[in-house]
């Protein structure tokens, strides 16, 4: 069972680490969207299998992912509101998507620049040697 398990975390931070440079790079809802799903995913392997892990590891990735998941949610919180508001009749130069448009682009920044310190390829070597994949 634990090598499926390890094969199974790798891959998954795998995924998650190519999720976050297209996050840092495109930023797109699709990209947060996707971002969001491999936290998700990842934090349920580690939660169900947290025996298979060295003591505390598990914890404190999921508590790092929780960041980025907070994050990415501001992002997709205000995609999300625009888009409601848009299938809702208002115009895209009204003044409230004007502003929804501002605080995107600052959460998304947000987002970006910690993506950038957390370097997604030392994350996932990081967290692979931690958890003793």
């Amino acid at each position: 069972m634990k090598s499926y398990v390890d094969r199974q975390a790798s891959a998954l931070l795998r995924k998650l680490a190519a999720r976050m440079r297209a996050a840092e790079r495109d930023g797109t809802a699709d990209a947060i969207h996707d971002l969001r799903t491999s936290i998700r995913r990842l934090s349920e392997c580690l939660r169900t299998f947290d025996i298979f892990f060295p003591d505390g590891q598990a914890g404190r990735l999921r508590g790092e992912l929780r960041e980025i998941m907070h994050l990415a949610g501001d992002v997709r919180n205000r995609d999300i509101a625009g888009e409601l508001l848009t299938k809702g009749g208002m115009p895209s130069d009204g003044k409230i998507l004007v502003k929804l448009g501002k605080a995107r682009r600052a959460a998304e920044l947000t987002l970006a620049q910690e993506l950038k310190a957390l370097g997604q390829d030392d994350f996932a070597k990081r967290y692979r040697r931690e958890l003793k994949l």
